[in-house]
């Protein structure tokens, strides 16, 4: 008797997060943030600068993706201090390694986009924040 096949489901996400760095309040990872995964909801985020984890939190369950930084430059010049960079931009590529809850099992990609504020701070040792707009899918077993 044959198995039959499951078919994955593939959902296109897209969200925007506010991060801080580890030195914010209520941070306990280098990196946490808040924002909307689109279409899954309210979300947290939270990450390592030495592996390249990012774990996203929402109310049914995580995934946990693996990135690297494809491109980064100095958008502006911070005018009070010489050769400083005032705004740093970057994209990082990351591929879906796995989940719990409604996201056991999960794959797919994200691509994020990001603004880092005060990036003479980054990545230590003073506070520093970034916006990341995410786009990827999203792949259930």
């Amino acid at each position: 008797m044959a198995i039959p096949a499951h078919a994955s489901t593939s959902i296109s996400i897209q969200g925007q997060f506010v991060e801080n760095s580890s030195k914010q309040a209520g941070c306990a990872a280098d990196f946490c943030g808040t924002g909307i995964l689109l279409p899954l909801g309210k979300a947290t985020d939270a990450g390592s600068r030495s592996t390249c984890y990012e774990t996203f939190t929402l109310a049914d369950g995580s995934f946990t993706t693996c990135g690297t930084v494809v491109s980064l430059s100095c958008s502006t010049m911070n005018s009070s201090h010489a050769n400083a960079c005032g705004e740093l931009t970057g994209v990082e590529e990351s591929t879906i390694v796995g989940g719990t809850g409604a996201f056991a099992g999960a794959s797919g990609s994200l691509t994020n986009t990001f603004t880092i504020a005060n990036p003479n701070n980054f990545p230590e040792p003073g506070p520093y924040s970034a916006i990341a707009d995410y786009t990827g899918t999203l792949i259930l077993p």
